[in-house]
């Protein structure tokens, strides 16, 4: 029978919890931003098969709820250690006075994501080695862009899209890349790539290839390009993964900041931030960008798990931050 300490103490977290349902989102989203911010490395340390500490909605059998809550994720479920916490305990102030709160936790498996190579070359954009060429891969243009005030057109992709990393084997790059169309007619080259090394931090899987003069090259979707960009100030709604061929509807689940993240043939890549969705993104679709339905460009596809409705995006205010290319800063072109 349980004592009368035990009874209280669950009447106690039963308590704090509803007092966490009762608040608004916005209150929700400051609190778990400040846990997210303040206990993130403590938790990933006390719990090393954490990769990331984020913040969003909870999942149950592949399906956002609209519960907001803290998120761990982690490589796959069944190898995790010590039992994650169910929920974190936390201070905050409510009409002046301080209160106990309970906050909700997620577990969210990365299982067998991976960067998306495909074998396809009529998928999407073809990249090939000028002299090796039968070193290629496929993927998607995000959207084309230039510096501001320079006159240059560049495809913006992903690193392991365009550098062709995961085929060469390890983090090398193939400055020799040439990126064609869907048709195989060849449209740029590679300019320049994002710097990724394993376990250094902030890293974005990004790079770029300059449009040669004369080429006409338009996304594959008629009619359909990126109105703005959000900078991060506003959450994801209503995207579509505009990939080759097909449009893939995305609800927005958890943002998670500094994510480690294995690539293939080139070891644990520490990014700078992902957003996650639900989404049936398929091999091939690495370089998609992520539209919101007023047109906002809110990413670029970069990460993904067919058998489990798992999609990554690098948010777009990390693509079009200033510094991130030796070009300048980027606009939509």
């Amino acid at each position: 029978m349980p004592s009368c300490v035990s009874r209280a103490k669950a009447q106690s977290a039963a308590s704090s919890t509803g007092t966490w349902e009762q608040l608004p989102s916005e209150k929700q989203l400051q609190v778990l931003t400040r846990l997210c911010r303040s206990r993130s490395k403590l938790l990933k340390r006390e719990f090393p098969e954490v990769l990331s500490v984020g913040i969003g909605h909870k999942t149950t059998a592949g399906e956002r709820l609209p519960t907001l809550c803290l998120g761990f994720l982690v490589l796959r479920k069944a190898e995790a250690g010590k039992q994650l916490p169910h929920a974190i305990r936390t201070t905050i102030k409510i009409d002046g006075r301080r209160r106990q709160v309970h906050v909700p936790t997620d577990v969210e498996e990365l299982a067998d994501s991976g960067p998306h190579l495909a074998t396809d070359a009529a998928s999407g954009i073809l990249v090939v080695s000028a002299s090796q060429p039968a070193i290629r891969g496929t993927g998607a243009v995000c959207c084309l862009v230039r510096a501001q005030g320079q006159p240059d057109l560049f495809a913006l992709s992903c690193h392991h899209v365009l550098t062709l990393s995961p085929k060469v084997g390890g983090c090398r790059v193939v400055m020799d890349t040439l990126v064609a169309d869907r048709q195989g007619v060849p449209f740029g080259q590679l300019f320049e790539a994002v710097p990724m090394t394993p376990q250094q931090p902030s890293q974005i899987d990004a790079a770029i290839a300059r449009v040669e003069a004369g080429s006409t090259v338009e996304w594959v979707h008629s009619g359909m390009q990126p109105r703005s960009t959000d900078m991060g100030l506003s959450k994801p709604h209503d995207c579509t993964i505009y990939a080759p061929g097909r449009l893939v509807h995305a609800v927005y689940v958890k943002t998670w900041p500094e994510v480690q993240l294995p690539y293939p043939g080139c070891g644990d890549i520490q990014i700078v931030c992902a957003y996650q969705f639900q989404a049936a993104t398929q091999p091939g679709d690495s370089g998609s960008p992520v539209i919101g339905g007023d047109g906002t460009l809110y990413g670029m596809h970069f990460w993904g798990s067919p058998s489990s409705n798992f999609a990554m995006a690098i948010p777009a205010g990390y693509l079009f931050g200033p510094g991130v290319f030796h070009v300048g800063t980027l606009e939509l072109a």
